[in-house]
């Protein structure tokens, strides 16, 4: 399989070192969502660096044809609980250890909890049942055969074109070829174009508690 797939006016592609200055450009105008993210341009920098080194995670972006610049991206990553303790390990000495440490807890204590719940009990249901009878999203566990969607991102210029479905179709050639299962992402309760783009390319859709969605893609 090729590493990147042509269109009428853009490429896709897996991204790799050489793409590292464009891609920096990219995600510091759509950085992915998330408190470890907002916390500076350097970190940001530094997990890029990290992603496009580590065989854990992937990106894969489209390019516009006309001026060769990234115009969106999506991010995958498999077996999360070793991909990000090695990052946070990593580069913990990099930077300002307090406000770092304050920002970060409460993913460090997420990944505490899905390992320790793993290791309990590997067949564990997936969701946690509430009292309205709609599920509390939770991820599956940390595993090689299973990706979590970290962000999916498209320059507001170029959206409503179709760009997210071929990120993602091409996301999922790659990851199925490298041995991956299934792919999960999570949806928050007023983001429409994000469920509209699922429900567009396959996923199996699940809505859960206080309206967010959780979405699954069989490979």
């Amino acid at each position: 399989m090729e590493n990147h797939k042509l269109y009428k006016n853009f490429v896709v592609k897996k991204g790799k070192n050489e793409d590292l200055v464009e891609l920096i450009k990219l995600l510091e105008q759509l950085p992915p969502k998330g408190m470890l993210f907002t916390h500076s341009q350097q970190l940001l920098h530094f997990f890029l660096k990290y992603l496009l080194n580590n065989p854990l995670g992937i990106i894969v972006f489209a390019v516009e044809k006309n001026s060769g610049r990234a115009i969106g991206y999506v991010i995958a990553i498999r077996d999360p609980v070793v991909f990000w303790s090695k990052f946070i390990l990593h580069h913990f000495l990099l930077i300002n250890p307090l406000p770092f440490i304050k920002k970060l807890w409460p993913f460090i204590k997420d990944i505490i909890s899905t390992f320790l719940k793993h290791s309990e009990n590997k067949n564990q249901l997936r969701f946690k049942k509430t009292s309205d009878n709609l599920n509390k999203f939770t991820w599956s566990p940390s595993n090689f055969e299973i990706a979590r969607i970290i962000f999916i991102g498209v320059l507001r210029d170029f959206q409503k074109i179709g760009l997210g479905s071929e990120l993602y179709s091409f996301l999922a050639e790659i990851l199925k070829k490298e041995g991956c299962k299934k792919i999960e992402a999570h949806i928050d309760a007023d983001n429409e174009p994000s469920l509209k783009l699922h429900k567009n390319t396959g996923w199996h859709i699940e809505k859960l508690k206080d309206g967010d969605y959780k979405a699954i893609l069989k490979l």
